[in-house]
């Protein structure tokens, strides 16, 4: 599952524990270790090999399994995928990629 998402609420406890193992490790703040550790494409065709989004949601389902957990979106599809129904149709589906972390 990938928890990269449009929108995410981030737990103040959860961030501030990342960011504390992050700068034992690292004797750096979380923001520039990401920085610096995230791979930069040489090539515009390259994928950039790191995203805050996964970072935090991995962590959060590692470290705080009791108030953190995932689940899947219902979201309204504007894609196409339901080319029977008019553009203005509210119809909703479950992604088997996009995520929500839901606290306690």
């Amino acid at each position: 599952a990938s928890g990269v998402a449009h929108h995410m609420v981030f737990d103040e406890a959860c961030l501030d524990a990342l960011r504390g193992i992050v700068e034992a490790a690292t004797g750096l703040p979380l923001w520039r270790a990401f920085l610096e550790e995230a791979d930069v494409p040489s090539t515009t065709w390259a994928v950039a090999g790191a995203s805050e989004y996964e970072l935090y949601f991995n962590f959060a389902l590692s470290e705080y399994p009791a108030t953190h957990r995932a689940r899947a979106l219902t979201i309204r599809d504007n894609s196409g995928t339901f080319v029977e129904a008019p553009a203005t149709s509210y119809l909703l589906k479950r992604t088997l990629h996009h995520w929500r972390m839901v606290g306690p």
